[in-house]
């Protein structure tokens, strides 16, 4: 049975965290968050422990899901990571290009997995039409969504748009750099 824990039980946290507590082979041994009133309520309802401090979970831990601000990313992944631990961190990555890349680096060195948590690959609708695109000629994509302000530390283009970014480059046998804000990216496809 793997080990696992969520740090960050905001809005994504808590989904992360009941999907670990369903799972049979995942013991959710605790939620950590700085805001105690909403790790204390996502642990409560996930039958498992409150962490106030993530590094208390260091030792205790196989596996985390770090779903926590954008700025944090890299710091919170290094630490499990530097003990072992395997990461699914939410995207983006991280802030910066030599943020992922020191994260990618650390992951491979330690031989542990680190993923991102690209939750539109596995929509269901787009997996249903996966197989029947083949060679578009043109891919156009619209997100349409009121204003929700829990993203207000990274641009659009890393909140939303790399979703689609994403989608197209697994849909579509082409490999493509395209420049994204102000980072300048390699997109390749992942299987």
């Amino acid at each position: 049975m793997l080990r696992t824990a969520v740090i960050g039980a905001g809005y994504l946290g808590k989904f992360h965290a009941q999907k670990y507590a369903r799972l049979a082979s995942s013991h959710l041994v605790g939620v950590a968050d700085i805001n105690e009133t909403c790790g204390q309520q996502v642990a409560s309802s996930c039958n498992t422990h409150y962490f106030s401090n993530y590094r208390d979970l260091i030792g205790q831990v196989d596996a985390v899901s770090v779903v926590v601000p954008t700025a944090l990313h890299h710091a919170i992944a290094s630490d499990f990571l530097k003990a072992g631990v395997h990461v699914l961190v939410e995207k983006p990555i991280a802030s910066n290009v030599p943020q992922a890349e020191e994260m990618i680096k650390l992951a491979r060195k330690q031989q542990l997995i680190l993923q991102v948590g690209f939750l539109e690959r596995y929509n269901a609708a787009l997996r249903c039409v996966a197989d029947k695109v083949n060679q578009p000629r043109f891919i156009e994509s619209h997100r349409l969504a009121s204003f929700k302000p829990r993203s207000l530390d990274i641009n659009v283009i890393m909140d939303l748009m790399i979703h689609d970014l994403d989608i197209i480059l697994n849909m579509v046998d082409s490999p493509d750099t395209g420049y994204c804000g102000q980072w300048q990216c390699s997109l390749v496809r992942h299987h």
